[in-house]
């Protein structure tokens, strides 16, 4: 998937995890997605879906919201499909998953 804007990858699906640093727009990896915390921009556009990427320090596993994709409350994949829901068992182990 393409994101449009760069963002901050972190170790759970809430604005309130570890910044585990930053990435710049373009292609990317995501696996799944999850209901966090909403990333609000500016006006009336926010997010509330989290993907698992693979974006996090040395390709670790992390959280990047689906707001950097385009904005609004979605989570689509490039042929907009909606990406699958993460399974339970991925959310406390995604910041040292590889």
């Amino acid at each position: 998937m393409t994101f449009v804007l760069a963002g901050v990858v972190r170790s759970e699906p809430t604005r309130d995890s570890a910044d585990l640093g930053a990435f710049k727009a373009g292609r990317g990896q995501a696996y799944c997605r999850v209901r966090g915390g909403n990333v609000n921009g500016l006006g009336d556009i926010w997010n509330s879906w989290w993907l698992l990427t693979d974006m996090g320090p040395r390709g670790t596993k992390a959280w990047v919201s689906a707001y950097y994709l385009n904005g609004d409350d979605t989570a689509r994949a490039a042929d907009g499909s909606d990406l699958p829901k993460c399974p339970s068992n991925v959310l406390n182990h995604a910041a040292t998953a590889n």
